[in-house]
């Protein structure tokens, strides 16, 4: 096999705003060569600034941050990058992507995830849909509610 060619993120978008600080799925693009993708997430465009993130290597082309794993800082310019890896390792190692500059949101409005099944999530507690939304009209303080909705294996 060959090197891999260099590879760009799909998801964000270059300059993205209000990105998630959590859940957010990192998209990078394929190349037949490769069979892993590593990528880090930073405070500076050089990667010399403090390491937001950087997980293992992936056998598929995208990644989702989730609670248990990080939460990024939020209203926080950050910068990314993302490789391919050929089938030997890095030793097959393609060249670093073009630097992702994106920023992250206010994250805290985040207050009801609903996975795909009959369960909700209540900030971490898990109750049937109705009696949570029973418990979100009951609120107080809040001019509104957001729900993400998420596959179940998440």
């Amino acid at each position: 096999m060959a090197t891999p060619n260099k590879v760009n993120f799909i998801r964000p978008i270059p300059n993205e705003v209000n990105v998630l600080t959590v859940y957010t799925i990192f998209q990078f693009e394929t190349d037949p060569d490769a069979n892993w993708w590593e990528m880090e997430v930073n405070t500076k465009a050089d990667f010399l600034g403090i390491g937001i993130f950087a997980p293992p290597s992936q056998t598929v082309p995208s990644y989702q941050l989730i609670p248990a794993l990080g939460v990024m800082p939020a209203n926080t310019p950050l910068h990314g990058r993302v490789r391919a890896l050929g089938i030997g390792g890095a030793g097959e190692a393609g060249v670093w992507s073009d630097t992702l500059t994106f920023t992250t949101g206010d994250s805290s409005f985040i207050s009801w995830i609903v996975y795909s099944s009959s369960l909700l999530w209540v900030k971490g507690e898990s109750k049937d849909i109705a009696t949570a939304l029973i418990d979100a009209a009951a609120v107080t303080n809040a001019d509104s509610t957001t729900i993400m909705i998420l596959p179940d294996n998440q």
